[in-house]
């Protein structure tokens, strides 16, 4: 290796380890990659010879604009036979064609996956699995016309221990993993279920959702506050037969008690004060697709009896209305309580928990999920350099990653965000080259306890009286008291206690 290699092979290193998590590292490899040899898209695959079939893993272009996001599987792409025997037309394993159209084969085939005519490519090959027969492939695609040279094959090809070992954990993946995009702002998660993929703590229950997403199966989600337990309805519905219908998303604790059978099932023209015209209840907006219902432990008893009957029916009736309603929608419901507990406590019916129960997930604590810090932590960090528009933002780098997977985290994934949003804030406030975690920034909070507090009646009283008999809001009794209204409503019913008359 000369000089000029080594110069690059050592700078190529040392950006490698300034990240820390593949997505991350990744991200850096294309970036120095484009600073050194001209291209207009990185894309690296992995090649199973005996299927003759190639996989796209993860896809850069440079633009915000770019191609589509599904995996590809590609055959016929170059000579197979080559490929078992040999790498004919191959120097060191790589291959340089300054002029794609002279070869016809290829530039049908990228043309048909990628829409694009490009003119020229650089490809490297890599061994990363001799016993299954499989390969690893980078290729850098040009617009222009003869951009490479010797000296650019020989960049590339001096890269091949650091590029085996990075892009072996992506071909680990399987068959199922989504493509993985990057732009110049960084990693660009097609979907909720694309950015799910990259957590591995959450493998298990990723595999459990394409077992279930298929079928008609009600859900049940469970988990703490802020641990993903919506991205992962997303999933399931975009991955279902119901993904071209809506997915309506209900927050069952936000909703007033004397609202929900309006809010949920609608109500017709005159049904009571302000009615002045017929709604469609959410059932009826979901129809033909899903109905998430969160925090379905924060539901009355009485509207818990009304929404099994809908459950078991599939037919609901409007408020004020007399005709029955037909109605076909998929159920999902999420909670961060023990259901199970409430139900041997009396405070949730045990049929409706059977009918929920159908397929439970639970969705682990961040806390329990570390690797998934630095691939949360790099989709936040692009989604608010975007947002900030940050033309220099600061590195995110292997020290901050650390320190982040050093923490906590009681209020999970949504508090890492929050976090990030932070320190980004922060750190271009105060011009640092890197992105800084305050140490205030991060509490250590005790976990929300899964057990109803048991407040006394003189308490309640004292709050409603500081309150002015007011329940919900910043200001409400229910906030005084640290708990949901629906959760104080219930309590008062049971100790038989009424708002007091506040006279003004």
């Amino acid at each position: 290796m000369d000089t000029m290699e080594s110069g690059f092979h050592e700078q190529f290193a040392e950006r490698l380890c300034a990240a820390l998590g593949p997505d991350e590292s990744l991200y850096q490899l294309f970036r120095f990659l484009l600073e050194k040899i001209p291209a207009d898209r990185i894309c690296c695959a992995s090649i199973d010879r005996r299927a003759r079939l190639m996989r796209i893993m993860a896809d850069y272009t440079p633009a915000r604009e770019h191609g589509g996001w599904g995996a590809r599987r590609i055959s016929d792409i170059m000579d197979w036979d080559a490929l078992t025997e040999g790498f004919e037309g191959w120097s060191r394993n790589t291959l340089l064609v300054n002029r794609l159209s002279d070869e016809k084969d290829i530039c049908s085939t990228v043309e048909s996956h990628f829409g694009t005519s490009y003119q020229a490519l650089l490809s490297l090959l890599l061994h990363a699995d001799r016993e299954r027969d499989r390969l690893l492939c980078v290729n850098m695609f040009s617009l222009s016309p003869s951009p490479y040279t010797e000296e650019h094959r020989r960049m590339l090809a001096s890269c091949r221990p650091m590029l085996e070992h990075l892009l072996g954990h992506y071909a680990g993946e399987g068959e199922e993993s989504s493509v993985i995009h990057f732009t110049d702002d960084g990693v660009r998660h097609a979907s909720p279920e694309a950015l799910l993929r990259r957590c591995p703590g959450l493998k298990r229950v990723m595999r459990q959702v394409d077992i279930v997403a298929p079928r008609n199966s009600t859900v049940l989600i469970q988990g703490p506050s802020g641990s993903g337990k919506e991205l992962v309805a997303e999933t399931i519905h975009s991955l279902s037969p119901r993904a071209e219908r809506p997915l309506i998303k209900v927050n069952c604790g936000a909703i007033p008690p004397t609202l929900l059978d309006s809010e949920l099932f609608g109500h017709e023209k005159g049904a009571f004060t302000g009615a002045a015209s017929a709604h469609a209840g959410y059932f009826e907006q979901a129809r033909g697709g899903t109905l998430y219902l969160d925090e379905i432990g924060e539901l009355e008893l009485p509207v818990q009896v009304r929404l099994l009957r809908v459950l078991e029916s599939r037919e609901i009736r409007r408020v004020g209305g007399t005709r029955r309603i037909p109605v076909d929608v998929r159920i999902i419901a999420a909670t961060h309580r023990n259901l199970e507990e409430m139900v041997r406590d009396g405070r949730f019916r045990e049929d409706l928990w059977y009918r929920l129960c159908v397929y439970p997930l639970d969705i682990p604590a961040l806390a329990h999920r570390p690797g998934d810090i630095p691939v949360l932590a790099s989709h936040f960090y692009t989604v608010y350099a975007r947002e900030m528009e940050a033309s220099s933002p600061p590195v995110l780098s292997s020290r901050f990653l650390l320190d982040l997977a050093s923490r906590p985290w009681p209020g999970n994934v949504r508090q890492l965000r929050y976090v990030m949003e932070r320190a980004m804030l922060e750190s271009l406030a105060a011009g640092l080259p890197e992105l800084h975690l305050a140490g205030r920034d991060v509490q250590v909070l005790p976990p929300p306890s899964s057990k109803r507090r048991s407040v006394p009646a003189a308490d309640i009283l004292d709050a409603l009286s500081r309150a002015h008999g007011k329940i919900q809001g910043k200001e409400g009794a229910a906030a005084l008291l640290g708990l949901s209204p629906s959760t104080l409503r219930s309590r008062m019913k049971a100790l038989g206690l009424s708002r007091p008359l506040i006279r003004k």
